[in-house]
């Protein structure tokens, strides 16, 4: 399942469809921000 930023997807890690940079998150009110590194918006949970 794909998420967008700006979702609430709950705790966990997150990949970038486009770059595959990681990102975790910690609480379930978290937004998913723009990619750090390719400023992508699309992400697949990882873990």
């Amino acid at each position: 399942m794909a998420f967008v930023t700006g979702e609430k997807p709950g705790v966990g890690t997150f990949a970038c469809a486009t770059c595959w940079k990681r990102l975790r998150l910690d609480q379930k009110s978290d937004n998913l921000p723009p990619c750090p590194r390719c400023h992508g918006t699309i992400f697949i949970k990882v873990g």
